[in-house]
């Protein structure tokens, strides 16, 4: 035995990850500025910050994604890394990566995901049986129970999330390493838990602390301050692309990851909302359940004339409430809308009945749910409106392409050409053109979901202000985002969802950025002890 071992004294820390004034700017505004971080071999660190801190930035820039500055520097088990990485540069090093879509293939099997990357040849040949010998002898060796001929589609999202940790560890060579085996790599989770349930995110870190124990090192990336204090050994925040703090978990408290993630600790003055209590109610939406979070018994109301904010963390569900209330959902849901008097019932409710009860959806996914990419602008805007654009029972080219360019001018859309291709459009302009057709259509009450998600300065003003012509004209917004700056200047209220549930409503000077974040993280929910 070693002397170490013999006087109970723990081996010297290995650095596996090490990185020294790490810069990354774009258009000349640093996204990470003279970032230093170092991840030890079993070690489960935390990198915390809010949107936009940079987090996204630096696993970006692990995989080979973004090019740093020169001058920034890198290190991996000791030994430098020429940067940038170049595409699967990573893989050589060391280093494996879990989504927060995990990045599995449903309609494969367990096994087939596993060797996906990998599959070993003998004379040219796969040979079937050793590659399910080692899948095995991999999941048994994590402790993962899970059949390897299940498909995918058949697990639930939990055991999905442990196919696709286990996939990484043994991409790192950990699965087979024996106790007390030093073992190397780097193991990045970029928010695997969001879509996990209780017990799905206990079965993931139970893992994680195994692959930690097997001596790699692991860098989790997370909102959810309750896990990253109950799970990781050492915590790094980012702020504004800056490293504001680094220190070992469990010498932090919650209150301190707030203040570090959010700049201040203080409270903003609340004062009572300055709007009218007799405006009249546009839609009540009434005990909405079901989704993939799920939302659980899900009620309020939005008034006419209101920018309604809907926000919370990944996963949290806030972001599933407009396509359950307007059909664009797979999953099953219960409940009801009920718009000027009207209910719709969402169960198995499809958008064009949506449509007809005055709802209008504008999806965060704009090539894909938004428009269609290969058709002109013109018909992209006026497809919900081809009433207008009849001549006796026959449409009119002519008349969908002159009702289009008033829209293109009302709305600003660029190249002022209703038939130029929608897909060649900016996503400003994009989301402008979409923000046409949909106000087109009146809709008493109109869902967006991340309206200006790639979207530049000038043109959110704009989208701003069409959404502020809607409420004047007594429509509502619901307005669900994860930027908290923007919620704060847009809306009247803001709705906070945690893990499926509405915990809170912020009403009139309490819509402040800095509150919508406590309350996302659930800082507010704490007491000190003894109260």
């Amino acid at each position: 035995m070693s002397g170490s071992e013999t006087s109970g004294e723990p081996p010297p820390a290995r650095d596996v990850l090490r990185l020294r004034g790490l810069t990354k700017k774009f258009a000349g505004i640093a996204a990470l500025d003279s970032v230093d971080l170092c991840v030890q071999a079993g070690e489960v660190h935390a990198l915390l910050g809010h949107n936009g801190s940079g987090k996204s930035t630096l696993i970006k820039t692990l995989a080979g994604y973004h090019a740093p500055e020169p001058g920034s520097v890198m290190e991996f088990d000791g030994k430098p890394v020429e940067l940038p990485l170049v595409p699967g540069r990573f893989r050589e090093l060391g280093i494996a990566f879990v989504h927060q879509d995990l990045a599995l293939v449903p309609s494969l099997t367990v096994f087939e995901n596993m060797r996906i990357l990998d599959w070993s040849t003998r004379g040219g040949r796969i040979r079937w049986k050793d590659e399910h010998d080692r899948v095995r002898a991999d999941l048994a060796a994590l402790g993962v129970d899970v059949d390897p001929d299940a498909t995918v589609a058949e697990l639930s999202q939990g055991e999905r999330a442990l196919i696709a940790v286990a996939r990484a560890a043994s991409d790192l060579g950990l699965a087979g390493a024996g106790p007390g085996r030093q073992s190397s790599g780097l193991l990045v989770l970029d928010e695997p838990t969001v879509f996990l349930s209780e017990a799905g995110r206990e079965r993931l870190f139970a893992l994680v602390h195994r692959v930690a124990a097997l001596g790699a090192g692991v860098l989790f990336v997370s909102h959810d301050l309750d896990e990253v204090l109950e799970n990781t050994d050492v915590v790094t925040v980012l702020r504004d692309g800056k490293v504001v703090g680094n220190k070992a978990t469990s010498a932090t408290t919650h209150d301190e990851l707030v203040q570090l993630i959010i700049g201040r600790a203080e409270l903003p003055t609340v004062r009572r909302s300055s709007r009218s209590s007799d405006t009249s109610v546009v839609a009540r939406v009434e005990s909405v359940s079901g989704g993939a979070t799920p939302l659980e018994d899900v009620s309020f109301e939005i008034h006419s004339g209101e920018i309604l904010g809907v926000t919370g963390l990944l996963g949290s569900g806030f972001n599933e409430l407009p396509y359950l209330l307007f059909g664009g959902a797979s999953a099953d849901v219960e409940g009801r809308v009920v718009i000027d008097g009207k209910t719709l019932r969402l169960a198995g409710v499809r958008p064009a009945k949506a449509i007809d009860f005055g709802l209008a959806l504008i999806p965060s996914n704009r090539p894909r749910d938004g428009g269609i990419l290969t058709l002109p602008v013109a018909d992209n805007i006026m497809m919900l409106s081809l009433d207008k654009c009849r001549t006796g029972m026959r449409l009119s080219t002519r008349r969908i392409t002159e009702a289009a360019a008033v829209q293109t001018e009302t709305f600003d859309v660029k190249p002022r050409d209703a038939r130029a291709q929608y897909g060649r459009l900016s996503g400003g302009n994009q989301q402008k053109a979409l923000v046409a057709k949909w106000l087109l259509r009146e809709p008493r009450l109109l869902l967006l979901d991340e309206p200006t998600q790639g979207v530049d300065v000038g043109a959110r003003h704009q989208i701003v202000e069409q959404l502020r012509k809607l409420c004047k004209a007594g429509g509502a917004v619901m307005y669900c985002s994860a930027d908290h700056a923007e919620l704060a200047e847009v809306c009247h209220r803001v709705l906070i969802f945690r893990r499926g549930r509405l915990v809170r409503t912020l009403i009139g000077d309490e819509v402040d950025k800095e509150l919508i974040t406590r309350e996302c993280i659930g800082v507010a929910d704490r007491r000190p002890q003894g109260e």
